[in-house]
């Protein structure tokens, strides 16, 4: 099926002093993401932010109709909000170490920088 998977991580900053080494901060917690499985406590919260977001789209009827098109497109098939949450729930920390080193490679990912003048 086609997928429409897409990885956007913003990182805002008030000058461009610091820049440099926030990035290499950045690439060295994503390594750790790669190398390191979350721990129980974490994966739990991380579950429970993700279906608290989720669930809190499904409130608003446009974000509602966004979750429902991705699903359409990844999936072919729109899924309930209960199946999306058994999906949640089924994800291991040994799963996020997979797609994080799909996911998380520097020589695949873009960066866009506005540096003011």
């Amino acid at each position: 099926p086609p997928r429409s998977t897409l990885f956007p991580y913003t990182t805002l900053f008030r000058s461009a002093k610091n820049l440099k080494k926030s990035q290499q901060l950045i690439w060295k917690e994503f390594d750790k993401l790669k190398e390191k499985p979350l721990g129980k406590l974490q994966i739990h919260a991380a579950r429970q932010q993700i279906k608290g977001q989720l669930a809190m789209s499904e409130e608003n009827y446009s974000g509602m109709m966004l979750m429902m098109a991705k699903s359409l497109l990844d999936l072919e098939k729109v899924m309930s909000i209960d199946s999306v949450f058994d999906k949640i729930e089924a994800i291991t920390a040994h799963d996020l170490v997979e797609i994080a080193r799909q996911c998380l490679n520097k020589e695949q990912m873009g960066i866009l920088s506005y540096l003011p003048e």
